[in-house]
């Protein structure tokens, strides 16, 4: 877990190092006194358990940057499971790409519960008002599309798979792109799963085929990506 998480955070900080176009107009971590940044809104979320015996939070998030001048460098959401006692079962943190003024980012990851079913699982903004950063940065989720998105039994009869394509439509390559399947129960998120796609040319797309280990009981699902 400890390697999956490091990996991980060193993906994210070589993404932004090659992000071009992100511009600060006061500085890093400067704010305007009459212009304070707001916090990033969770404006959905939900879960559900990907087993009975050896649980893990599978969940989903819909994540709002209200500001009209500030983008975050690396949004990160936390995710604490609590028994019946209010006991910490377990914690996780999900830290993205960036997330630029006024943009909407929908996404979804797993969650550490140590194999114990929560009671409740509580969803939290944990960024500093240093990640707040006056100025521009390019929509991590603009120009990119999934094309025929659909869920499908594994072959294995164990599991499911999400297949379609992410079609890029910006002008430039994607090295790689997020892409998170979102379940709904009438109109609230149950939670969702995620995957990857790589190496998608400026102006084409590329086909992806991503395990789902389980779904929950579900009215309907939809397929999203961003950059990654």
């Amino acid at each position: 877990k400890f390697m999956k998480k490091f990996l991980s955070s060193i993906f994210a900080i070589t993404l932004f190092l090659g992000l071009s176009g992100c511009g600060s107009s006061g500085g890093e971590g400067q704010t305007d006194q009459n212009n304070e940044p707001k916090e990033l809104v969770i404006e959905e979320s939900g879960y559900y358990l990907s087993s009975d015996t050896s649980p893990y939070v599978m969940y989903g998030v819909k994540l709002t940057n209200p500001n009209e001048n500030y983008y975050v460098k690396f949004p990160v959401i936390s995710v604490t499971s609590y028994d019946d006692e209010g006991n910490i079962l377990g914690t996780s943190e999900q830290t993205l790409f960036t997330i630029a003024p006024g943009e909407t980012i929908e996404f979804a990851s797993q969650a550490d519960c140590n194999q114990v079913a929560p009671t409740n699982v509580e969803f939290k903004v944990t960024n500093l008002e240093e990640d707040y950063i006056e100025g521009d940065c390019p929509k991590v989720t603009e120009g990119i599309e999934v094309v025929d998105g659909n869920i499908v039994q594994d072959g294995s009869g164990i599991g499911y798979r999400a297949t379609g394509f992410v079609k890029n439509n910006r002008d430039e390559d994607i090295d790689n792109a997020m892409v998170s399947v979102l379940f709904y129960s009438g109109e609230t998120l149950v939670g969702g799963q995620m995957g990857f796609a790589n190496n998608i040319p400026a102006g084409q797309q590329v086909p992806f085929d991503n395990f789902i280990y389980s779904v929950p009981t579900y009215d309907s699902f939809k397929i999203v990506a961003m950059e990654w």
